[in-house]
């Protein structure tokens, strides 16, 4: 039947379990032939326990085999073979508690006597469930290594013990595997757990895991390197004589059991190192990994001088160490160590490759930059290591600025042994609020993941990015000049995609020092559109640098930069814009075509120093022809945009813009403010000024600052009817801009809205100095609508006909509903005081109106003034 080819090995646990339950089949079925044959088999025997129990409990209505075919009663062939045979061996008189007491003389004792057989198998009942571990059968040698009898071991092992044995794991439910206690019986010890080999290299795991809960528990650091526990040569915690003396007979055991096991055919017996008590996802390796795992670096010299040469499979040795150290069972200089053993018997790093580590294929210099290992990372590049890595995606330099972030002397010993500073990894980045991005892997250049280790959840000081990006420059890293535009090829995928954050769009948002730097030294071009940062929303705002630091800081809902600069984004963008100024910038170049340059876009943002820094850096304070008619102008988004400062109202933005030259008769795209929700419209600056009124800007001496301004702007030019409007059929400034797609000329009448606001002074001032034709329609905004009123004239006395009519229906509510109260009639005479109060502004209103006007006579007013209807224009000729 071919089983004693399948049983020689028994190196992969399936192996082990599936002839497991081939023997079981064979006494559920009462098999007696098949069972005598598989049995026969040199070494069988003696592997699995308890047959005689099994085949005796097989009767069991609560049996939880197989079911189907169904299960004899008494499967009576099976039980008279097996108690003939006698193959395994379990001493009552033993307990799992009475194993602790087993000293070397008492053993020779009950060895002597044959009360112990030395292939005895000790069993840890169902009491463990109630510690939320399962049943254990255990060979005698395997319990006393756990209890570290070690020299009682060693006597057992002259008696006569196998090692080609393992443990045997009762199988548990699925409910209790969640909660720790849910058995059912009989009991099937199908599961196989570890050989004595496992067991005594898992010791140094677990007595280094009690060594830290004892230490965690007073206080005391043994876990970094140079701490409390002195260190023997190689590294390897050692306290004390006592425990010298008891890690000699250990390896002098492990001496012995892997010779014998390698003599045996079970040295490269595989187990699950949940079942060595080390946590490491159920992952499966053999003696040489969990000794590797462990950073026991003696207990290795002695597994390899005993397996005789390095396999293949050997390759892998170093990526557990590595996994050691990270999950805490061993320490960097125990790694150290661990790596010199492999380089002493042959290994070549140079040849090593790429390796698993967890679920990441990762060349082993790559792994030992991650884990911040200066002395190891060393020591490879001098045994013959790739300094940029073997593949993998996992790059060595890349790794090394990961951990610690921002880089340290790893960085500095990769780049002294040639490592390339431009060499693309895979990276993993967390957002400012500690999440990864997505997708959690990207391939970087160094320069692009130091640039932006300043805004992850990193944070990193800006010293550390500068010293670091000029490292990296220092030794040819340079910002690459081009976009991947090519899409990926059918094999490519499912590849990581490549990072499209700018380092100078990234030092924008962090760092004044790191974007000279890198505009001066790093090659960086500040005409060269991109972004800080791969996650929307930020990954769809690609601009240059300049128009970039103007909109990525107020973009709504995301912090976008260093913490340190978000209460003073304007003060930090203004340097910003200065050095790229400095570096060649154009300042007016914009990638979105919505018709903003820089400068109009700092305007309506309120950045005031930024907006300054452009025009003193040479800024087209007229938004840059370029943009043709559909530009907008930086003059009408300030007048709007900017708060006043100082009392009387100030408006330096303003100023600094038309002393700079600003034209304050051209015509531009505006987009009327919120929360107006109006079509953006083209209009010139005495028009969109009076958006202000109803601009987040304007307060409760909105009034007088658009009367301010609007001076400000007549006493530079500026007039209502500017020009003559170009016919909508003529062609844009050039840049063939189709008329169809371009807003409607605004009608908003600045005089109109100086009469709604009362102020006779400036409707004077409009018509005598502004140019404005005191007979002209035009609309006004009022109540977030548009009103289409008549002349000037008109809207005053219709104004003032609305506000009568309001004040009658108070008057007749007050009358019908109210009792006398003193309080009432003093509102009363309020209102009628203000309803005077507004007529005497409205005739004053009029007669300066009639005064700048050739075209009505007052005898008109007059008559008309009581009952002037809404359309009357008063156009007396």
């Amino acid at each position: 039947m071919g089983c004693g080819s399948v049983c020689s090995g028994f190196d992969a646990i399936s192996e082990r379990e599936e002839v497991w339950g081939f023997v079981n089949d064979c006494l559920t079925r009462d098999n007696v032939r098949a069972l005598r044959q598989v049995l026969e088999v040199p070494g069988l025997a003696h592997r699995y326990p308890f047959l005689l129990r099994r085949a005796l409990e097989l009767g069991s209505r609560n049996d939880a085999s197989r079911p189907s075919p169904p299960i004899l009663v008494n499967p009576l062939k099976c039980v008279e073979f097996l108690s003939e045979r006698h193959i395994t061996s379990v001493s009552p008189e033993i307990s799992p508690e009475a194993v602790s007491t087993l000293t070397r003389d008492r053993l020779a004792v009950l060895l002597k006597s044959g009360a112990v057989q030395p292939n005895s198998w000790v069993f840890a009942g169902v009491e463990r469930a109630s510690e939320g571990r399962p049943p254990v059968a255990q060979p005698l040698l395997i319990a006393l290594i756990d209890a570290r009898k070690f020299d009682s071991a060693a006597a057992l092992m002259d008696a006569g013990a196998r090692v080609d044995v393992c443990e045997w794991v009762a199988s548990v439910s699925a409910r209790g595997e969640a909660e720790g206690a849910e058995l059912t019986f009989p009991l099937d010890y199908s599961t196989a757990g570890r050989s004595p080999l496992h067991a005594l290299v898992s010791t140094v795991c677990e007595e280094r895991a009690e060594r830290l809960r004892f230490a965690a528990d007073r206080g005391v650091d043994i876990d970094s390197d140079g701490g409390e526990s002195s260190l023997a040569e190689g590294g390897r915690d050692v306290v004390g004589e006592q425990d010298r003396e008891k890690n000699a007979v250990r390896l002098a055991l492990l001496r012995r059991i892997a010779v014998a096991s390698q003599e045996a055919g079970c040295f490269h017996w595989a187990v699950k190192t949940v079942a060595c008590r080390v946590w490491m996802d159920k992952t499966i390796c053999n003696a040489l990994s969990l000794v590797s795992l462990c950073g026991d670096f003696e207990g290795l010299r002695v597994l390899l001088e005993a397996q005789g040469c390095l396999r293949p499979s050997d390759r892998s040795l170093p990526f557990t160490a590595v996994a050691g150290m990270v999950t805490g069972y061993a320490k960097r200089s125990e790694l150290l160590a661990v790596l010199k053993v492999l380089a002493e018997r042959g290994m070549d790093f140079a040849k090593v490759g790429v390796g698993y580590f967890f679920r990441d294929r990762v060349c082993l210099l790559s792994l030992v930059c991650r884990r911040c290992s200066v002395e190891c990372a060393e020591f490879l590049l001098q045994r013959g290591a790739p300094v940029n890595g073997g593949g993998g995606g996992m790059v060595p330099l890349i790794e090394s600025l990961q951990n610690p972030p921002g880089g340290g002397p790893i960085t500095s010993l990769l780049l002294q042994w040639g490592a390339d500073a431009n060499q693309i990894g895979l990276a993993k980045r967390r957002t400012l609020w500690g999440q990864l991005s997505s997708p959690p892997l990207r391939l970087y250049t160094p320069l692009q993941l130091i640039a932006t280790s300043q805004l992850d959840n990193n944070g990193l000081d800006a010293e550390t990015v500068v010293r670091t990006a000029q490292l990296l420059i220092d030794h040819g890293a340079r910002c690459s000049q081009t976009e991947e535009t090519n899409p990926p090829s059918e094999e490519q995928n499912d590849a990581p995609p490549r990072s499209r954050v700018s380092p100078l769009h990234a030092a924008c948002m962090c760092s004044l020092e790191l974007v000279r730097l890198l505009c001066e030294k790093g090659g960086a071009d500040p005409n060269i559109p991109g972004v800080h940062d791969d996650d929307p929303p930020v990954s769809d705002l690609q601009d240059y640098p300049v128009p970039y630091v103007v909109s990525v800081p107020y973009l709504a809902g995301t912090r976008v930069m260093l913490r340190e600069w978000q209460n003073r984004p304007d003060q930090m963008m203004a340097r910003v814009v200065e050095v790229l100024a400095e570096s060649g910038a154009d300042l007016n170049r914009r990638l979105a075509n919505d018709g903003h340059s820089p400068l109009s876009l700092a305007c309506r943002r309120n950045m005031k120093s930024t907006a300054e820094a452009l025009v003193r850096k040479g800024a087209a304070v007229n938004g840059g022809q370029a943009l043709g008619r559909k530009r907008r102008l930086p003059l009408s988004e300030a007048l709007v945009f900017s708060p006043a400062s100082h009392s009387p109202p100030r408006f330096s933005l303003v100023s600094l813009l038309l002393q700079a030259g600003a034209d304050p008769n051209e015509i531009g795209l505006f987009e009327p403010p919120q929360p107006l929700s109006l079509p953006a419209t083209r209009a010139y600056p005495l028009q969109a000024v009076m958006y202000r009124l109803v601009a987040p800007a304007g307060g409760p001496d909105s009034e007088r600052e658009v009367a301010e301004l609007t001076k400000l702007l007549v006493h530079a030019g500026a007039r209502c009817a500017p020009r003559a409007l170009l016919p909508d059929s003529e062609a844009s400034e050039g840049v063939g801009v189709e008329t169809q797609q371009l807003p409607e000329q605004s009608r908003i009448s600045p005089l109109l809205f100086a009469c709604c606001m009362r102020d006779s002074a400036l409707v004077r001032f409009l018509c005598e100095s502004g140019g404005a034709d005191p007979n002209a329609s035009g609309v006004i905004i009022k109540n977030k609508q548009v009103w289409e009123m008549g002349c000037p004239l008109a809207a005053v006395l219709t104004h003032r006909r609305t506000e009568n009519a309001s004040m009658n229906a108070w008057c007749e509510e007050f009358y019908s509903d109210s009792e006398d109260s003193g309080a009432e009639w003093d509102r009363e005479r309020e209102l009628e005081r203000e309803a005077n109060m507004a007529l005497k502004k409205s005739w004053i209103l009029v007669e300066t109106l009639v005064e700048v006007s050739e075209k009505v006579k007052p005898i008109y007013v007059l008559a008309l003034f009581p009952s002037l209807p809404l359309s009357l224009s008063l156009r007396v000729p």
